[in-house]
């Protein structure tokens, strides 16, 4: 409950913050991609689907597939732009607030991502609300090595507390301001 009233503020604050930014892609989006939101299927706590929105970074006609096996060419300098800097994620924290999601959490995944959902449901992964953010982001680990997502999961979500929460949170902010900044 304590973890759910943070989610809820954090993200009812970090809307605030990046109100400005949130209206500037949205303009943008509109004028480049000809839509603002892009919105798919994803697999959320105990398997349940939820829609995950996101900033459209992609061509509309982009394939549905896992983002590791897109072809470059659905996405152009604006949308490399908008997930080198993680920008793309940020209406997820709309999901955060409507309880689909936490900010900290196992990545959720495609339905079709059938490997990956069996793995998490025999780890107990798949128990844990999908997060914005988890272990996994902040060691680089991709949802294309599986047992190396589930071991770092695991891992982390067995010693889950409120610092840890936190200290993912944080990580991400450091994480994705060197990678967008170069401050590497």
């Amino acid at each position: 409950m304590f973890l759910r009233a943070n989610d809820i503020l954090l993200s009812l604050m970090g809307l605030l913050v990046i109100l400005p930014i949130f209206l500037f892609v949205c303009v943008a989006n509109v004028w480049r991609f000809g839509g603002i939101f892009f919105v798919q299927m994803r697999v959320g706590e105990c398997g349940h689907p939820f829609r995950i929105i996101k900033f459209r970074s992609m061509r509309a006609d982009a394939p549905v597939v896992p983002t590791h096996l897109l072809p470059e060419d659905f996405i152009e300098p604006w949308g490399k732009f908008l997930r080198r800097s993680k920008v793309d994620e940020l209406p997820q924290m709309l999901n955060v607030l409507f309880g689909d999601m936490s900010l900290v959490g196992p990545r959720p995944c495609l339905p079709t991502q059938l490997d990956l959902i069996n793995a998490r449901d025999k780890a107990g992964i798949l128990d844990v609300r999908p997060g914005m953010t988890g272990p996994a982001q902040l060691k680089g680990v991709d949802m294309s090595d599986i047992d190396r997502l589930i071991a770092e999961e695991v891992i982390f979500f067995s010693k889950f507390s409120t610092s840890e929460y936190f200290r993912c949170i944080l990580g991400t902010i450091k994480v994705v301001a060197a990678s967008t900044f170069h401050l590497d």
